[in-house]
């Protein structure tokens, strides 16, 4: 019997049937699966075991060799995993507010990062408002606070240790800030005959560490506020109506009559009450004379205090009311011609809420005592205060950094 060859399993072997004894496919003979180019040594001989176990550690070692190439050529061309992003509220810089302490005022100071919390520097008061001087190199805090018979001091302060003081820059029956904290303007006034006032408006430069007096006149009218821009102050009087004047080389111009301002953003644009108490918003302009009101579906906006101002004035947070809702709000004022709708932030029955804005236009508010965090209209949950951390009071100031520059003085 002559060898024979199966084509589909590769037997070979001698029989004396046509077909294959392991698969039923057809034989053929030797010769023939060589003419067939059936893949054997040219000599027609049969691969041995140890040639097939030979060729079968080549195939593994090219595939191991193939798959290692094909992984490293991924890892090189795949960027980098990414680092773990931030907590989603991006919680970083301190928090810094007054409250009680024993028998006197103090600054606490929440190091947001670290979830800590130190006590600051003791102040004669509680203070009325709390300004970062990111404006000025040393970055200090600025604070104004009661001085007693009817006027405010404003201060700075040159490091955030329990053990620092403040340092004076001067009293006034009115303290404004620029935003920024690159000047502060007071106002001062003593009665004389009749309608008469005389004013003295001078403005501290923390940059430039001078001051000067940019109004000292009678005036006839009764100051009742003060309040600066990035370049002016402003004096609102009351003499049959309300006037807000523009400060000026010892001169006052009035700027808008017969509306309340609530406050006045980094671009000169005021928020406003009329005499029923709605709010809106005056962009100064050759030929304005009026405001834009604010309003949503027919329903006019009634603000009662202005909170903060966004980094670039272009959003006002007040706490408010519309159609029977109160709380927080939100306002787009620019850069547009007129104020955009209000945005509910917060809702809360409590008028006394405080609100720092931060270096990303974020805002952390406190209600009630509690601290809460705003992003892009999301609020966050109540803050779990540090162990052993005061109730918030007052007014509340976010900085990214704490002041450290006790040698220089304003």
């Amino acid at each position: 019997m002559a060898a024979t060859v199966c084509l589909r399993c590769d037997w070979t072997g001698t029989t004396s049937s046509s077909t294959c004894p392991r698969c039923g496919a057809p034989l053929y003979a030797r010769g023939d699966a060589t003419s067939k180019n059936v893949p054997f040594e040219a000599s027609g001989s049969e691969p041995n075991g140890s040639e097939r176990r030979w060729r079968g550690w080549i195939a593994t070692v090219l595939v191991v060799v193939l798959a290692a190439a094909a992984f490293v050529t991924i890892e090189f061309f795949t960027p980098s995993k990414a680092p773990p992003p931030p907590p989603a509220t991006g919680f970083e810089g301190y928090l810094v507010y007054a409250a009680p302490d024993e028998d006197h005022e103090r600054l606490w100071v929440w190091d947001l990062a670290a979830g800590t919390i130190q006590p600051g520097p003791e102040i004669r008061a509680a203070p009325t408002a709390l300004v970062s001087t990111y404006a000025v190199q040393d970055s200090w805090i600025g604070l104004t606070t009661p001085a007693g018979a009817g006027t405010s001091a404003a201060s700075v302060l040159r490091s955030a240790a329990a053990s620092a003081d403040p340092v004076e820059l001067g009293k006034g029956e009115f303290v404004a800030w620029s935003d920024g904290g690159a000047f502060v303007t007071l106002l001062r006034s003593a009665p004389l005959a009749g309608c008469r006032e005389q004013m003295q408006v001078r403005t501290v430069s923390l940059v430039a560490r001078i001051s000067a007096t940019s109004l000292d006149r009678s005036v006839c009218g009764r100051r009742i506020g003060l309040m600066r821009d990035s370049f002016s102050p402003y004096v609102i009087v009351r003499a049959g109506g309300v006037s807000i004047d523009r400060v000026s080389a010892h001169r006052l111009t009035a700027i808008l009559r017969g509306y309340e301002p609530l406050g006045v953003s980094t671009n000169g644009d005021f928020l406003v009450l009329d005499t029923d108490g709605e709010t809106g918003m005056f962009y100064p302009s050759p030929g304005a004379t009026r405001p834009t009101m604010i309003g949503l579906h027919g329903q006019p906006f009634r603000a009662t205090r202005l909170l903060a101002w966004s980094t670039d004035g272009n959003v006002a947070y007040v706490v408010g009311s519309i159609g029977g809702v109160h709380g927080v709000f939100a306002i787009t004022v620019g850069p547009r011609p007129q104020p955009g709708a209000p945005s509910l932030v917060f809702r809360t029955s409590n008028n006394a809420v405080s609100a720092s804005i931060t270096s990303t236009n974020d805002l952390f508010l406190v209600a009630d005592g509690v601290v809460r965090f705003a992003r892009d209209g999301a609020l966050s949950d109540a803050m779990a205060p540090p162990a052993g951390a005061p109730q918030p009071s007052g007014p509340l100031l976010w900085v990214l950094s704490l002041p450290y520059s006790p040698s220089v003085t304003p």
